[in-house]
């Protein structure tokens, strides 16, 4: 075999400009794949950073008579919701706040994103704190609002990563709220949206829950061991039915929507991205057959060189694996290349990427592309190296001869 890779290696280097050539056309054909496929990655394919992110559904009020699938829930409705359900082992529920935060060496104060969420959230999405801990079941109650649950980031740019800061206090709004913990690197609630640096708790006062028109929730469940989401929306429709017959003032028309949570942080992009990623591997299948073109084309001037060496007690897989090794430099030239073009291209790609993609900060150079580029030039080196190693095997020594005259 290594002698193989040797007399491959001369073979190129007597045909440099064939060989750089041929590089470059896969180079550009598995960069633009790579490249292509951390978006697709990054965005659509990527789990959830939760724990068993297949389990967790969202939850929307829904009016179909007014067109509204996915309307934000009242907080009487998710308390009935939570209390009644069987098939979801259970639901929390959150909405966007941001506060006004001094008194951390900053000059002057500073707007910064916040979530209040319901302390059942933290135990649907299954995700210990870094450091400290999250939100108690009691501290649902009012009585609670000033606690502080901060995002990895926030911990180390405003606190220096000190484990000291849980049990400190920080001004919000002017008020004092304590620490209790920090959330791991990887943590993202809302999923996909890294500017929010502090949960606080949600608290419900069950005397103001009679309101139900106020709809201003959004809520997340867990599935029960067990159950499939279409038990689960049975369910949750009957649930919603009953509602509706116990409030008919407010909750007549009203409906419930289950929909998985990847299925919602994606939203409708997946089809356009397909339809990218199918395109440039298209684009890399004609580059492989215009490659497999070439190595054939030059197979006319090597055929002689492969007939005296069947002539002399080559075997055919010998000759095959000749003909594979030299594919196989070729392959592993492009790819390092090609790896080298998509690095280049995500860092290009990224800046100009809409804001509107979801998830859009999770698209870079990690192993997942590593592993698909390498799997992309295997795959091209063995779909144009096919052909010209397949007539590889078949020397005819006659032929060969006669073509070359008296020599």
């Amino acid at each position: 075999m290594l002698q193989d890779v040797r007399e491959a290696l001369r073979s190129i280097r007597s045909n440099a400009g064939f060989a750089a050539v041929i590089v470059l056309t896969l180079a550009l054909g598995i960069g633009v794949n790579s490249t292509i496929f951390s978006v697709l990655y990054g965005v659509l394919l990527r789990p959830l950073q939760y724990t068993d992110p297949s389990e967790l559904v969202v939850l929307w009020e829904a009016n179909r008579q007014l067109g509204q699938e996915q309307a934000e829930v009242s907080g009487a409705t998710y308390l009935d919701w939570r209390a009644r359900t069987r098939t979801l082992e259970g639901i929390g529920a959150y909405r966007y706040r941001g506060f006004t935060l001094t008194g951390t060496g900053t000059s002057t104060a500073e707007r910064i994103a916040s979530v209040d969420v319901s302390p059942a959230l933290f135990n649907v999405l299954r995700v210990p704190p870094f450091a400290g801990r999250t939100f108690t079941a009691e501290e649902e109650r009012p009585g609670h609002e000033r606690l502080a649950v901060l995002s990895h980031g926030a911990w180390l740019r405003r606190f220096g990563g000190d484990r000291g800061v849980v049990g400190t206090s920080i001004l919000l709004d002017g008020e004092s709220h304590q620490i209790i913990g920090v959330m791991p690197p990887s943590f993202q609630f809302p999923a996909g949206d890294k500017d929010v640096e502090i949960w606080s708790p949600l608290t419900l006062d069950l005397t103001s829950l009679a309101s139900r028109p106020h709809r201003m929730y959004k809520t997340m469940g867990r599935l029960a061991a067990g159950t499939t989401i279409d038990r689960a929306r049975s369910e949750m429709d009957g649930i919603a039915r009953d509602i509706a017959r116990e409030n008919p003032d407010s909750n007549t028309g009203w409906g419930v929507t289950l929909v998985p949570a990847h299925e919602q942080v994606v939203g409708k992009i997946g089809p356009t991205l397909w339809v990218l990623f199918s395109a440039v591997v298209l684009v890399l299948l004609i580059a492989c057959a215009n490659i497999a073109n070439l190595l054939l084309a030059r197979s006319a001037a090597t055929r002689r060189d492969f007939a005296v060496r069947a002539a002399f007690g080559a075997g055919r897989v010998t000759l095959l694996r000749r003909s594979l090794v030299e594919s196989g430099v070729f392959a592993v030239s492009g790819g390092l290349a090609g790896l080298a073009l998509a690095w280049a291209g995500i860092r290009a790609l990224r800046p100009l990427i809409p804001t509107t993609v979801p998830r859009a900060d999770g698209i870079g150079l990690d192993w997942s592309v590593v592993l698909f580029t390498v799997a992309m030039t295997i795959g091209a080196g063995l779909l144009f190296g096919a052909v010209p190693a397949w007539r590889a095997m078949r020397p005819n020594l006659l032929d060969a001869l006669q073509e070359g005259g008296r020599s």
